[in-house]
């Protein structure tokens, strides 16, 4: 409305105009308020899930290392899981991956 408010209404059309514009942007800033806090909320999960990650990699990486030294993972089932994390690694991007074929098909005799 603007120009139309000021010629018609004066001073009393401008601060009109300025309230609008001071809501629509008040509105505009709690939007984008929102969405920063749900990338930032997304970002520190995000964070959780890759620390967890490594933290199972070494678990894993232990466990492995521990059942090696009790013999009772042989040396060649030692080298199948070391092909398994390989092929997972290499494969995890595709969506037709399912790593669980992998793990049944490489202790098959």
């Amino acid at each position: 409305m603007g120009l139309f408010r000021t010629l018609l209404l004066g001073d009393l059309g401008n601060y009109l105009d300025n309230e609008d514009n001071k809501r629509q942007t008040e509105k505009v800033q709690n939007r984008l308020r929102k969405k920063d806090g749900k990338d930032r909320q997304q970002d520190e999960e995000i964070e959780e899930l890759v620390r967890e990650n490594i933290e199972l990699k070494y678990t894993v990486s232990a466990l492995i290392r521990l059942l090696h030294e009790k013999e009772i993972l042989s040396e060649s089932e030692l080298v199948k899981l070391s092909n398994i994390e390989q092929d997972i690694e290499l494969h995890s991007k595709d969506h037709d991956f399912n790593p669980n074929d992998t793990w049944s098909n490489a202790f098959k005799s």
